[in-house]
């Protein structure tokens, strides 16, 4: 394409050169040399080249006379381009010309001389490279009529206006003999600086004037208008003043609440708020007076001087903007922001309350709930039920909205599976990750059966009259597993500080929010740990003193977190800590479908009397079955007198050696209790009554005793019902 421009030029140049020829003008050659460079030269410069400027000395000249114009070409850089030829034209012919051609010099620029014909009007020169490609907008040039301006004076009214405000400019323009000029005269505007605002472009004169409006911006200062006609030009001045301030109205804080110093939060918040003028728009440089209040802690505002709770700022763009520290006390902070208005009057708007915390958690306020349906999941059976398990997290002081984005991890046994870590959003200091039963063909666990354990299977047990004095004949053999082979837990835990009594013992320690050595503390493990048999040490599953000795040392040891790297599980450490991890242990009931079994194959009312029947209802482990799970009990003859005829199993992952409560009543909460505790959750104990003792004896009715169990799985298996029953006579 470059190759066909050039040898296109001379044939172009040759079209121009005939049409002035023909048209009686002259053919000068302009700028800074007037000679054709070389083909190559040419199409070096031609290749840089990216836009081309132009402008005119005079924008109006008289009839007859010239003005200069100046072309500058520019390579992408912005620099000028040296050694280009370009082509000067006019758009309206009958009202003047230019010198056609001329060449750029070492500044990139290249100057043509535009003529005026003897008739009136307004004309567009246009400065093209010769190529044709690229040429630069067009540039009017106005030729006033025969009545030459020899003098122009301006005025202003008013020379002074408040930002966005107008004033009217009035040029006066005269001859040379200082007659007015004829009307229709153009006169030009324009605003030396364009940030201070904007003109009106040109207007004609009527009895010698002409007039253009002015119109101010936002900013104040001084803008100088310049204005021309023909040869003859002037300039005035018009002060720009700033716009009293109106309002002022508090914008944002950047964070709420901040951490106390030193507590390893973000200590700092930018606080911005908005004046307003009295026309609505942004208010530039108006004071702004800052005072805060605070807990008195050492917080302060902008700069650490002298003045900590003062501090006056200047507005930008309307805004004024301070930053604010916190101290080392927590409590509640406000800041007033004050303006005066033109009239005196003080008007002040303020932040809402801004809260210093602690910045990082506490264990005393590390809490972990579960969502539906909750600790008792149907995932022996079922793979992909699924729970939110949340972290609930506050600082020292029970602030839990200065937490956000702080990581919390999850770990999880064999049969469960969680997402790994979360990170609290939001000002909830909660943390939510999911946990999901993952492996449907193992139980969570398989450990050494407790004692508890063992007495409850032995007190269950169809074979014999059991330990504890019961004889039953369920009929089907019982369950394989014990109660804790379903217990599987997940590991939460996140970075924090152990939790303190300030000033507790007296004279230990001042109330400040902060730790002092001798006052009260929770010590905690070093290393979050996994209680992996239920025993509540740190063992290996066998032993009942804690172990010393390295990870691995046993496969069914308990896990834990190793946070020094050092693979010893370390206990608690005899310090307070301000930064180590807490964690919590969360247990699930993981169980299966239902098992119903019932102490015997018949029962027997007689007139008047009762019989009890046992129902066990359970899982292959002996736990009760997931939540949202149904029982219904019921006789068709006579009347269930004693016992649960329904139930909806609740989100609880209790078994029986959770219980607090003396089932036995000696006095003890010991093995018998947990054992007692945990049969009560999976057995119903029926007592059938006669329900019409008037009808006398010798005369039983056939009966039935039935239950029906709807089993909730949660998960990707289909929801089971089962119906089981036994006869039985009443008298």
């Amino acid at each position: 394409m470059r190759k066909d421009s050039v040898l296109l030029w001379p044939v172009c140049l040759l079209v121009v050169f005939s049409l002035v020829f023909s048209s009686g003008c002259s053919s000068q050659g302009g700028g800074s040399g007037g000679t054709t460079t070389s083909t190559e030269t040419q199409e070096a410069a031609a290749s840089d080249l990216a836009a081309i400027g132009l402008v005119a000395s005079q924008s109006s000249v008289n009839p007859g006379q010239s003005t200069t114009m100046t072309a500058m070409a520019y390579n992408a850089s912005g620099g000028g381009i040296s050694g280009l030829d370009l082509v000067f034209t006019v758009d309206d012919p009958t009202l003047g010309y230019v010198t056609e051609t001329a060449t750029t010099g070492a500044d990139g620029t290249a100057t043509t001389t535009f003529t005026a014909r003897s008739n009136p009007g307004t004309v567009n020169v246009t400065a093209t490279s010769t190529s044709g490609e690229i040429s630069s907008d067009a540039r009017a040039v106005t030729i006033l009529d025969q009545t030459a301006p020899g003098n122009i004076s301006l005025a202003a009214n008013p020379t002074a206006v408040t930002a966005t405000n107008t004033s009217t400019i009035t040029a006066t323009v005269t001859d040379s003999s200082g007659a007015p000029v004829d009307n229709g005269t153009t006169v030009t505007f324009e605003v030396a600086n364009s940030t201070y605002g904007s003109i009106t472009a040109s207007a004609t004169t009527n009895s010698g004037t002409a007039s253009a409006t002015f119109t101010a911006s936002n900013n104040a200062g001084t803008a100088t208008i310049n204005a021309s006609s023909g040869s003859a030009t002037a300039s005035i001045n018009v002060t720009i003043n700033p716009v009293s301030a109106a309002s002022i109205e508090f914008d944002s804080v950047s964070k709420n609440p901040v951490a106390i110093r030193g507590g390893g939060g973000q200590e700092h918040s930018v606080i911005t708020f908005n004046v307003i003028d009295v026309n609505g728009n942004p208010a530039e440089d108006v004071d702004v007076l800052f005072t805060m209040s605070g807990p008195g802690g050492a917080e302060y505002i902008e700069d650490d001087d002298a003045t900590p709770y003062t501090q006056t700022v200047g507005t930008s763009n309307g805004v004024a903007a301070i930053t604010f520290h916190s101290g080392y006390e927590p409590g509640a902070v406000t800041i007033n922001a004050s303006i005066t208005t033109a009239g005196g009057t003080t008007i002040t708007a303020s932040t809402p309350v801004i809260s210093i915390g602690g910045g990082v958690p506490t264990d005393r306020w590390f809490t972990v709930s579960v969502s539906e349906p909750g600790w008792n999941m149907g995932g022996l059976e079922c793979v992909g039920v699924e729970t939110d398990i949340t972290a609930w997290l506050a600082d020292r002081f029970g602030n839990y909205n200065v937490l956000d984005g702080h990581t919390v991890s999850f770990e999880s046994e064999v049969g469960l599976a969680v997402n790994p870590s979360a990170i609290t959003s939001g000002a909830t200091g909660t943390a939510t990750s999911t946990v999901r039963t993952q492996s449907a063909t193992n139980a969570p666990k398989d450990v050494v059966p407790e004692t508890w354990e063992e007495d409850l299977v032995d007190d269950l047990d169809d074979n014999a009259v059991g330990d504890y004095g019961q004889a039953t004949s369920w009929g089907y053999p019982l369950p394989s597993g014990h109660p804790r082979d379903g217990v599987c837990n997940v590991l939460v835990f996140t970075r924090g500080e152990e939790s303190f009594e300030d000033g507790i013992p007296v004279g230990t320690g001042v109330i400040n929010g902060q730790y002092d050595a001798g006052e009260d503390y929770d010590d905690t493990a070093d290393d979050p740990w996994r209680d992996y048999d239920d025993d509540g040490l740190w063992d290996d599953g066998t032993a009942t003193t804690p172990l010393t000795t390295a990870v691995g040392s046993n496969p069914a040891e308990d896990g834990f977190v190793d946070r020094d790297g050092n693979s010893l599980w370390d206990g608690v450490n005899g310090s307070w800590d301000s930064d180590k991890y807490l964690f919590r242990q969360v247990d699930f009931l993981i169980t299966g479908s239902p098992l119903v079994r019932f102490s015997k194959d018949f029962f027997t009312v007689a007139n008047g009397g009762t019989d009890t029947v046992n129902i066990l209802v359970c899982d292959i482990n002996y736990n009760p079955l997931s939540a949202g799970s149904t029982v219904s009990i019921s006789v068709d003859k006579g009347d269930i007198v004693g016992g649960r005829t329904s139930y909806t199993y609740p989100s609880s992952s209790a078994y029986g050696s959770e219980t607090t409560i003396d089932w036995d009543a000696d006095g003890d909460v010991d093995n018998d209790d947990y054992r007692l505790f945990h049969r009560n959750l999976i057995e119903y104990v029926i007592v059938i009554g006669d329900d019409d003792p008037t009808d006398g004896a010798g005369d039983p009715k056939q009966a039935k005793l039935e239950i029906t169990v709807n089993w909730a799985s949660n998960g990707d298996c289909e929801d089971v019902t089962i119906s089981s029953s036994i006869n039985g006579t009443v008298d």
